[in-house]
């Protein structure tokens, strides 16, 4: 991909942490680069929830002449909804209008999965490939350290998850799972 089209705003997501991560390197914007770490209960506030809501109602109700396949294509819609939702706060966030043509190039990537699983070398050459793009390259070493923090921290939240599905599951307390020692629940005389 050349320079020019290269994101000047990469947004760094990570499912289970309380904030995500903006490798900010809009030119005109001063004190830039920049990274910032923003919380996400400063972007999915009350504008977010009821424009969701909003559009969510308005898809519900636009079922048109075969409502089965509406209704059956809704989660895909949803998830549109909440993935334009969500941008649109953000850019809200960071005071740059969501609508309109002078909008900068942004990068969204999502942090999950084999990522987070990885270790040393795995791991730098992936968070490598995320951030090759930054620069200077201080900044793109700040962001790198930066992301592996992160992706320790996902890490360490999916581990905890884990161990307590597994130990609910153990309790005969998991959906989905099921012990050949559980003990049926009595029924109600």
């Amino acid at each position: 991909m050349p320079p020019e089209e290269h994101p000047v705003l990469s947004l760094y997501l990570f499912p289970h942490l309380d904030t995500f991560l903006v490798a900010d390197m809009r030119p005109h914007v001063p004190g830039r680069p920049a990274l910032l770490y923003i919380p996400w209960r400063e972007v999915l506030d009350t504008p977010f929830f009821q424009e969701v809501e909003g559009d969510f109602a308005h898809l519900l109700r636009e079922g048109g002449a075969y409502p089965l396949a509406h209704l059956l294509t809704l989660p895909l819609r949803v998830e549109g909804v909440l993935r334009e939702a969500g941008l649109k706060a953000i850019l809200r966030r960071l005071g740059i209008p969501p609508e309109g043509s002078d909008l900068p190039r942004i990068g969204v990537f999502l942090i999950a999965g084999p990522m987070v699983a990885g270790r040393g070398e795995a791991l730098a050459q992936a968070i490598g490939d995320l951030v090759h793009h930054l620069h200077p390259p201080a900044f793109q070493r700040e962001a790198a350290n930066a992301l592996e923090r992160m992706a320790v921290q996902e890490r360490e939240v999916l581990r905890r998850l884990e161990r307590s599905h597994l130990g609910r599951a153990l309790l005969g307390e998991a959906p989905g799972f099921y012990t050949l020692w559980q003990k049926p629940k009595e029924k109600d005389a």
